[in-house]
């Protein structure tokens, strides 16, 4: 596989991490790269830090959390013929909060809202 030219992208300051050969690096070398050579301190017990990549040629976002999805999303690059790659540094707190939905009884009623169906607009129970 060919060398990537690298640009990670934090806030709005972009670094320029040079030539990289795909199966040198790592989603933390390239985190923690790109946080030395933007002075970033050290990460708080409140968060973490996350390598997104935009895929130029349909939009979707993907963030890297392991070494094959790093090597596969260069792969995708070069499927493409496209020899530089931009991620995006991303911080997170790990005290987000997602609550999950309330259970909804079939069909969005609940279950007290439920009621019998009226015999005299039943079909089966017109009789001719």
């Amino acid at each position: 596989m060919l060398p990537f030219q690298v640009y990670v992208k934090y806030v709005d300051r972009i670094v320029d991490m040079d030539i990289i050969e795909p199966g040198d690096c790592s989603v933390i070398s390239l985190i923690n790269d790109t946080r030395k050579i933007l002075s970033v301190s050290g990460i708080e017990t409140w968060e973490s830090w996350q390598l997104r990549v935009t895929f130029p040629w349909n939009g979707q976002q993907h963030v890297l959390a392991r070494d094959d999805e790093l090597l596969l999303c260069f792969q995708l690059f070069e499927s493409r013929n496209l020899s530089s790659v931009e991620f995006e540094l991303i911080l997170v707190s790990n005290g987000i909060y997602f609550p999950e939905d309330e259970p909804v009884g079939l069909l969005g009623f609940n279950e007290e809202a439920n009621v019998e169906p009226d015999e005299a607009n039943n079909e089966e129970g017109i009789t001719e």
